[in-house]
């Protein structure tokens, strides 16, 4: 029917994006690129389309460049479909652009209000990565965030937005800042409702322990930092290990040849798994813990081209950035 529509119009650009998708549906992404390449040059505008095309150059073809390049233009084009930013946001992610760029993209929404509660999420981890902590938290108020069965609590991002404040002020020497802030990361905040209960499984999250024995560190309190070390060490699991081994090596009593035996054997087991954007990332971890640095970045950059799963972009992004365990 759609060949019938198009061989008696040819520049129906709808028809040529409905013709497209329907090539795609059945897995023909070349076809479906060139039908919806045919329907830009007759109404760039068609909305959609941007999105659609910026999907599949993306997702299928794994070419961020040019994925960008048409989420921007969709942007422009339909710029109230959430598509074009949550696509964009990716795309960036995985090209490795600052997060200040990624902010400022999702930032760009006409009506932030509307946006929905995995997307602010991204916009908060990208102005907390960008360092504008204050920023990130200001969207936590007076915004209600939406519960997803198995997704991301709103508590593990106000988490570690605040532990990512302490590591930088830590880092920077501003010691009687970064402190207050970690030791009471887990503490009721006055408009958080959020912050009254269920903080503890994100505050006693190994990651969370050893970051917040590197601000201890940091800071040269050697006697609190170990106590957060030695929480961490006793982790076992996935992406946990790599953190628990971490620990482990800043102790006394660590075992190397131990330590990487359980390494190689997590990391078999990850390779037989069914990957998603969290295992990939979880991989990457144990990769680096080994000194492999090749598998490592590209186990980080999969993971941000596959949905986002548990914080999996921002804690790639990280990784890539260098924040693995040492």
């Amino acid at each position: 029917m759609l060949e019938a529509a198009l061989h008696s119009n040819p520049h129906d650009a709808t028809a040529h994006y409905l013709l497209g998708t329907f090539y795609f549906s059945r897995g023909l992404t070349g076809e479906a690129l060139d039908e919806w390449g045919r329907a830009r040059e007759i109404n760039p505008k068609l909305p959609v389309l941007d999105a659609s095309m910026g999907m599949a150059l993306l997702r299928i073809r794994r070419d961020p460049g040019k994925a960008e390049a048409a989420f921007r233009d969709g942007l422009a084009a339909d710029p109230e479909n959430l598509a074009n930013y949550a696509g964009l946001d990716q795309a960036l992610s995985v090209l490795a652009k600052p997060a200040s760029a990624r902010a400022a993209a999702l930032g760009r929404y006409p009506d932030p209000s509307r946006l929905p509660t995995g997307l602010i999420y991204e916009l908060i981890l990208n102005r907390s990565e960008a360092g504008d902590s204050e920023g990130a938290m200001a969207l936590f108020r007076n915004r209600f965030f939406a519960r997803e069965e198995g997704g991301v609590n709103v508590r593990q991002v106000w988490t570690e937005v605040r532990l990512q404040q302490a590591l930088s002020l830590a880092k920077a020497g501003q010691c009687d800042t970064a402190l207050p802030i970690a030791r009471q990361i887990g503490s009721p905040v006055a408009g958080l409702d959020f912050t009254r209960d269920g903080m503890e499984p994100f505050v006693n999250a190994a990651r969370t322990q050893y970051l917040l024995g590197t601000v201890e560190s940091s800071c040269h309190n050697t006697a609190e930092a170990d106590a957060h070390f030695r929480r961490t060490a006793g982790a076992r699991d996935g992406a946990d290990l790599a953190w628990a081994r971490a620990a482990a090596h800043k102790l006394a009593g660590y075992d190397e040849a131990q330590w990487r035996g359980r390494l190689e054997a997590a990391l078999a087991q990850m390779h037989s798994a069914e990957a998603s954007s969290f295992s990939l990332y979880a991989t990457g971890l144990i990769e680096a813990a080994l000194g492999r640095k090749a598998e490592a970045e590209a186990s980080f950059r999969n993971a941000l081209l596959e949905p986002d799963r548990l914080l999996a972009w921002h804690l790639a992004r990280l990784a890539r950035a260098g924040a693995v365990p040492e």
